[in-house]
């Protein structure tokens, strides 16, 4: 055991002796690495160059999704509010009596909810000219 510890011993001094006589990197080649990585910092700050008008419309283009992602999100609100108004016109129809026989005071207030809820399906969809506004219907007589 004492034995193989003394050649451990042995072989981690010679190695140590080995190492401090060892030559470092002269100055030429240090030089020469220098110069090298310096050129190669060059090349990417070119290339970052080059690279910025593309990042430039990046940010643009995300600009515009995000311009046109706050469209249709407004879209949708909308939709979820006329949804709402029409499901209080049915409501209310129904309570007039639309279920039982003609009663034309609830056909008029279920068309009227139709009629905004198809309003509101076509105005300022994102990406389509505006639509043109619907005419209200004209005048049933009695």
């Amino acid at each position: 055991m004492k034995r193989n510890f003394s050649l451990v011993l042995l072989l981690v001094a010679a190695l140590a002796c080995g190492s401090s006589f060892a030559q470092g990197p002269d100055e030429a080649d240090l030089a020469a690495r220098v110069a090298k990585l310096e050129a190669q910092v060059a090349a990417l700050q070119d290339s970052l160059k080059a690279s910025k008008p593309e990042g430039d419309k990046l940010g643009k283009d995300l600009a515009e999704q995000t311009r046109m992602l706050s469209k249709v999100l407004d879209y949708l609100r909308a939709q979820a509010a006329s949804a709402k108004v029409l499901q209080d016109a049915l409501a209310e129809s129904q309570d007039k009596g639309f279920t039982f026989g003609i009663n034309p005071e609830s056909r008029v207030v279920l068309l009227a909810g139709f009629e905004q809820f198809v309003g509101t399906l076509q105005a300022e969809v994102p990406g389509q000219a505006p639509a043109e506004p619907a005419e209200p219907p004209p005048a049933e007589k009695q």
